[in-house]
């Protein structure tokens, strides 16, 4: 006997991830700003551990393992999270980790449809960090809110014409 659970997958679509992307950037900008300006040498330290052990994973993400794709994933949340952990308002953290959690299948299509586009997501999210540890509050919200526009801008490209909405 087959039971069904009840759950539903909603749908793939570069137009709902279009809208996904402009809403994180929003938040995400924001609270990084923010985080910027209130952020202390322990935010400063954290932030710099997260960026080590992301960059360790992204040394070895061209190998293409899934067990990587699953500690970039982990790893790049991290490094999300950290950048703006010094933002004083819960909601904007709040929203921000809705919104980073909804666009991470997104982001694993993104992973594991890679082709031979040149892409460097150190550099960007070396860019965004050094950016921001320099306090840059302008520089440092340009650059997240490219990082985070370039996903959506590969996929555009490399999603099968039929999934894109």
């Amino acid at each position: 006997m087959l039971f069904r659970s009840g759950f539903r997958v909603a749908e793939i679509s570069l137009e709902d991830f279009a809208d996904l992307t402009r809403a994180r950037k929003l938040i995400e900008v924001e609270a990084l700003r923010q985080s910027i300006i209130f952020g202390d040498d322990a935010w400063e330290g954290a932030l710099v551990g997260a960026f080590h052990r992301l960059s360790k994973v992204e040394e070895k993400l061209g190998e293409g393992s899934a067990d990587l794709r699953d500690d970039f994933e982990a790893r790049n949340r991290d490094f999300h999270y950290t950048l703006i952990a010094a933002c004083p308002s819960r909601w904007l953290k709040y929203m921000h980790g809705i919104l980073f959690q909804q666009s991470e299948r997104y982001r694993r299509i993104s992973l594991a449809t890679r082709s031979d586009q040149e892409r460097d997501v150190h550099a960007e999210h070396k860019a965004v960090l050094d950016a921001a540890l320099a306090r840059d509050v302008d520089l440092a919200c340009r650059l997240e809110g490219e990082h985070i526009e370039k996903t959506l801008q590969m996929l555009s490209q490399t999603l099968p014409k039929a999934i894109r909405g």
